[in-house]
Order: structure tokens, then sequence, then C-alpha cells
């Protein structure tokens, strides 16, 4: 597909590591893959890469949270 940045290449399937923030907290997702043109660096994402990448958020960011011990459970 054509580059709808510069017009000038065509987007190629690549593999980044994308940033995101969680909590307040930024962190880096590795092995996102994307589209990316060669000429301008233009990044889009099809829309199995951006449900891809939206799986490893949500993993990312409920991994991310507190684990209640036994006796919180029993409390709540």
């Amino acid at each position: 597909m054509l580059c709808t940045n510069c017009f000038k290449g065509d987007y190629r399937t690549t593999t980044i590591s994308q940033n995101v923030v969680i909590n307040g907290i930024t962190q880096t997702i590795s092995d996102v893959e994307c589209e990316k043109c060669p000429s301008c660096g233009d990044i889009i994402f099809t829309h199995p890469q951006s449900l891809a990448l939206d799986k490893k958020r949500i993993n990312l960011e409920f991994s991310s949270q507190p684990i209640l011990t036994p006796q919180q459970l029993r409390l709540l």
C-alpha cells in the first residue's frame, strides 16, 4: 500500500517497540507489528495489528494491578 504521508514508498510490515502509559507510568511494549514507510518512517496499524496491540496493552495493564492476599479477599 502506498504511503499516505509522503507518496514515495510502500508500507512494509515491521516490528517496533511502542510506549504506552498505564496508571500514569510509561511502559514499553516490545514486538509490536505495524506497517512502516521506508521513505518517511510513517507508521500505521492494520485492524488485526491494532487489536493485537490492544490485547498486549490490556494484558500489561491487568498484570500491573496489585494482587490481593487471601486475608484481603476475606475482608472484602
